[in-house]
């Protein structure tokens, strides 16, 4: 019975000193999701970093710890649908806090410690119609598609996820540019979210794949009028897709 206690307490003392050192590695090994950001841009080419520091709604996604955490996500209870679109954002409904159009994109912005789960009209101090994700904290079609793809897939976008896009940065409108979203978007399942760059506007846009043929793909969206965040699931071919996109900027593909 000694000799059983002396062995407790001699365990529990390497326990303790050893354990010291790994405490230390791990609190100097930590970064935050700020700083993988940075070390990720600095790796990348000019060009596609630019691309993507110019996205100001993706890089508040991106620079969060959770989009660089290493974890395995817990999937024991799966609450995802088993198609697209989900039956509570059908053709034709709005990605909104009240179900209907918004009328407030010119004056909202993202809620400054208001609320989670809606945008900010500045100027009169008030919530509006932009329904927040709160998974990634984005609005509009970011918001909606970063929803769409947590409910299909049963995780939030993150770097575990994402696709190398730095090939199809740059989409000619031409037959190479056909062959490069063919290409792509071939290459990707159903439930992967993309967000492209407007060739009309240069803005960005974010997209969720649906449906999937030799043609071309189904684009399952909110806020392709930029207006009103009207959910939209169509068809667009590679010729539609290389003439409304003129880049990939980011993708995470569907599981």
């Amino acid at each position: 019975m000694k000799i059983y206690k002396i062995l407790i307490i001699v365990l529990s003392m390497f326990v303790s000193i050893n354990a010291l050192p790994i405490f230390a590695y791990a609190e100097t090994d930590y970064k935050t999701g700020e700083e993988k950001f940075d070390e990720y841009i600095a790796s990348l080419p000019s060009e596609y970093a630019n691309l993507i520091l110019s996205d100001i709604e993706l890089v508040k996604t991106m620079k969060q710890d959770s989009y660089w955490s290493n974890s395995e996500p817990n999937k024991i209870t799966r609450n995802t649908y088993d198609s697209l679109p989900v039956p509570g954002y059908p053709n034709g409904s709005y990605y909104t806090h009240n179900g209907g159009p918004c009328s407030c994109h010119d004056d909202c912005d993202y809620n400054i410690g208001i609320s989670n789960s809606r945008c900010y009209i500045e100027n009169t101090n008030s919530l509006g119609n932009c329904k927040v994700y709160s998974g990634t904290g984005s609005m509009q079609c970011k918001g909606f598609a970063d929803h769409i793809y947590y409910l299909y897939n049963d995780v939030n976008v993150s770097a575990r996820y994402s696709v190398n896009v730095s090939s199809y940065t740059t989409i000619p409108h031409s037959e190479s540019g056909i062959n490069l979203v063919e290409e792509f978007f071939s290459s990707l399942p159903v439930g992967s979210n993309v967000r492209v760059k407007m060739r009309s506007t240069g803005g960005r846009h974010s997209i969720i794949i649906s449906n999937k043929s030799s043609t071309g793909v189904t684009v399952y969206d909110a806020n392709s009028d930029g207006e009103t965040c009207i959910v939209k699931n169509r068809f667009l071919s590679w010729e539609d897709l290389a003439e409304k996109y003129s880049g990939i900027v980011s993708a995470w593909r569907g599981l």
